[in-house]
């Protein structure tokens, strides 16, 4: 009786660490892309989507995110949750150009694609900004609304992934 309890604990302690091993493997590299976003990509660039990606940041948005005078969501360092989206060409193209900015394809919250810049701001923070407004208009994007910003590669070229994560 005792050697079965001792077998049982140290079975859901196995279990225990397994699942722990998993979970942490998860969260680094984040959930699977939805289907319907490969595919989406795959009809847009037909190029191989890298299943790698990271989570730039997850925030509730802000008055600021949603100005249409200033049209961009910010991407603050003390909000970004990993700065090693970028490569080593893309940094040093926003550090040293006059006017620096990388074009950046963008899938909303309802799988459309968006050309948006990504811009240096109060470094090392970002903004997506060129096209954000219509983001915000064409997905009703509303103040408070938590959305996580995915960084992926699509044939070695940046994109970005919306995902509304909002508690309804």
């Amino acid at each position: 009786m005792e050697q079965k309890r001792e077998s049982d604990e140290k079975n859901s302690e196995i279990e225990l660490e397994a699942k722990m091993k998993m979970k942490n493997s998860r969260n680094q590299r984040g959930p699977e892309l939805p289907i319907e976003v490969v595919k989406k990509i795959k009809e847009i660039e037909r190029g191989e989507v890298d299943q790698s990606k990271i989570l730039v940041i997850r925030k509730p948005l802000s008055s600021y995110d949603l100005n249409k005078s200033d049209d961009c969501f910010f991407i603050p360092p003390a909000e970004m949750l990993n700065g090693d989206f970028l490569n080593r060409d893309e940094r040093v193209l926003l550090l040293t150009e006059q006017l620096p900015h990388l074009c950046v394809e963008l899938i909303d919250t309802k799988l459309e694609s968006h050309s948006v810049r990504l811009i240096p701001w109060y470094k090392p923070g970002f903004v997506v900004t060129k096209g954000w407004n219509f983001v915000v208009s064409s997905n009703k994007l509303e103040k408070g609304q938590i959305l996580e910003l995915w960084a992926l590669r699509v044939e070695k070229r940046l994109w970005f992934v919306l995902r509304d994560v909002t508690r309804k």
